[in-house]
């Protein structure tokens, strides 16, 4: 019974670390993950001369957006000869935290390896997956804990090194849990078998063995969803999860090479043994943790602003921009849209956007085709999207979001006056299908990139996109649903949206309906997708397709089925045009000022063709 005893007070209990001990442990990790970075980049300086990877003349144009002070910061770390002098300084420091001590200079060395870190972030490519930026978070704390002579502020210091170790596991975890990948166990197939990080005899064993694989999947998962449990039960459960967390970053390191990655994170692991175990242990008896109480206020009032901002933004977004208009449709989904009727002798040009996209996101072929051009436009939001309600149980599939937008085109266009439909991605594929219902209403449609109900079967690129969209879609839905939306930075691509509509555009994405809507309107276009067989039905109206050159250029299977749509019509006795917009990509043939008004001549020729006009150039359309 006493043997019992000691081997389960071994096993499960807490890691008793003294102050200076933790300090002392995580100094010396997290040095060598520092030392092995600056080996690694030193030993690969030939990758920093003009060509090589990491030749800074290219890299230097991802922060072509900073201002100059940070330009001029940059380039003087840029430089081959600064870089390496800051590597060969980051291994001397590290090389002298490997030895013993605890004096004050080893936090001015642990503050120098964060700082010089920091500095070299936007310099390398290597070690920009995790391992680097864990280590200027622990050498951040350990500096402050090392240099402050009041033990409460080294206290908070380990406390914040321990909570962002607690975050970095169970926000991983959590993360994974929403993937299908990690959850039917597939995952760990799928990793070992890339090019980057993959290990063939470990991946043809996970193939010979899927029960094991999902085993190891699954307690991978566990482990990081549950790591705050260190805290529960006086730290009883400390050993275990910390030890299974080496045992995991020591896998890690073997089977796909992110060697660093053990060191790095397990030097938080100190500070987690001794934030962890109970007070009542002689070795943490003067520990403070009056932090913790003002980190757990600070969430509470975190959480209770990101609350009230996100109300704020909500109404916003279910306000809609000024002009906008309401219907209620016959399933009692109620449409926003907005329509600026432009000149009554011609076409009202229709704007239908893709998946998770907002109306705002047509503004400049709005502005061209519009105000330019004096075509009416017709934009709206999609049940659950914007401004507009969708009633509880209403269908999301495209056939059913068909029928209403037919429903709203002949409630709101004058009986005297034809549509022309411009459906950009999903939206394109709306298009095609509420064509045949407006009858003799419909004077054409242009497809802008579209989406075709073949792709998911014909496409191995967009294959891979859908996994990828089912997890995106679910970590944006849940994270925004939880307050999240406060914390997300706009996309680069809404600043190249007109001014006018930028701030509207962004409430949208920052807001969970936005992305619940998508996530179900996904669901249904999928499983309308693989359902589908056979070919597409003709349409018998005239047709712009519209590819984008990068579009085509990355996927030929994407051009054989927007000639398919072409071909649609075709065979439904009308004419069709086919254009295809170099150098434009999915995104930027709507948001990029150049390309959309590229697209915007081309709709309004198309528009001018088809309603018998001479062709118009919208004023400041690219020529």
């Amino acid at each position: 019974m006493q043997r019992a005893r000691k081997l389960t007070s071994a096993v499960f209990g807490p890691i008793p670390l003294s102050r200076g001990r933790a300090l002392g442990i995580s100094e010396r990790l997290s040095a060598l993950t520092s030392l092995a970075a600056s080996l690694e980049y030193l030993h690969l300086r030939d990758q920093t001369r003009p060509g090589g990877l990491h030749d800074w003349a290219v890299m230097r144009e991802a922060h072509a957006d900073a201002s100059p002070v940070t330009h001029a910061l940059l380039d003087a770390v840029g430089d081959r000869r600064a870089t390496a002098t800051l590597h060969a300084a980051r291994a001397v420091v590290s090389a002298a935290l490997l030895l013993p001590g605890a004096s004050r200079l080893r936090g001015a060395g642990s503050l120098f390896l964060a700082a010089s870190g920091a500095a070299l972030y936007p310099r390398h490519r290597y070690g920009t997956d995790g391992s680097d930026q864990v280590s200027t978070v622990v050498q951040v704390g350990n500096a402050v804990a090392r240099l402050s002579r009041s033990p409460r502020v080294q206290d908070a210091a380990m406390w914040h090194t321990a909570i962002q170790s607690n975050l970095s596991y169970a926000v991983s975890g959590w993360y994974k849990l929403l993937g299908r990948p990690w959850r039917d166990g597939t995952a760990l197939a799928a990793v070992l078998r890339t090019k980057t990080y993959g290990h063939e005899k470990a991946y043809r064993l996970v193939i010979r063995h899927p029960s094991a694989a999902r085993a190891v999947v699954r307690g991978v998962l566990a482990l990081e969803c549950l790591f705050p449990a260190v805290y529960a039960a006086r730290g009883r459960l400390a050993r275990p999860l910390l030890a299974s967390a080496v045992a995991f970053h020591g896998a890690n390191g073997y089977l796909i090479g992110i060697g660093r990655f053990l060191t790095a994170f397990t030097a938080m692991h100190p500070h987690v043994a001794y934030t962890s175990a109970p007070r009542s242990h002689p070795a943490v008896a003067d520990r403070d943790d009056s932090v913790v109480p003002v980190i757990v206020l600070t969430l509470v009032g975190t959480a209770s602003a990101a609350a009230v901002l996100a109300a704020r933004r909500r109404q916003r977004v279910l306000t809609g921009p000024k002009g906008t208009r309401r219907l209620v449709t016959r399933r009692g989904n109620t449409l926003a849209y907005q329509f600026d009727e432009g000149d009554t002798d011609r076409p009202v040009v229709v704007l239908l956007g893709g998946l998770a996209a907002t109306r705002e996101q047509f503004g400049w072929i709005a502005e061209a085709v519009g105000r330019e051009a004096g075509c009416g436009v017709l934009s709206y939001d999609r049940p659950g999207y914007g401004a507009s309600l969708r009633r509880r149980g209403a269908p999301m599939d495209l056939d059913a979001q068909a029928v209403e937008l037919a429903e709203l085109i002949e409630s709101v266009v004058p009986v005297d006056r034809s549509a022309v439909l411009v459906g950009h991605s999903l939206g394109g594929d709306l298009a095609r299908r509420v064509a045949p219902l407006l009858g003799g209403r419909l004077a054409g449609v242009v497809y802008l990139d579209s989406a075709h109900p073949a792709e998911l079967k014909r496409s191995v690129r967009q294959q891979e996109a859908a996994t990828h969209l089912d997890e995106w879609l679910a970590v944006m839905d849940w994270s925004t649903r939880i307050g999240a939306g406060i914390l997300m930075s706009r996309p680069p691509w809404f600043a190249s949206l007109p001014p006018s509509v930028r701030d509207h555009a962004f409430d949208q994405y920052a807001d969970a309906r936005l992305w619940s809507t998508a996530r179900r309107e996904w669901a249904a276009t999928r499983a309308d997708y693989e359902a589908f067989e056979g070919e597409l039905a003709p349409v018998a109206a005239p047709a712009l397709v519209v590819s984008a050159g990068r579009t085509v250029a990355a996927d030929a299977e994407q051009l054989a089925m927007h000639q398919e749509i072409a071909q649609a019509h075709r065979a439904g006795g009308a004419e069709v045009d086919l254009d295809v917009a170099e150098d434009a990509d999915h995104g930027t043939l709507l948001t990029d000022s150049r390309h959309a008004n590229r697209v915007a001549r081309a709709i309004l020729d198309f528009v001018d063709r088809v309603a018998g006009r001479r062709p118009t150039t919208p004023k400041g359309a690219a020529k």
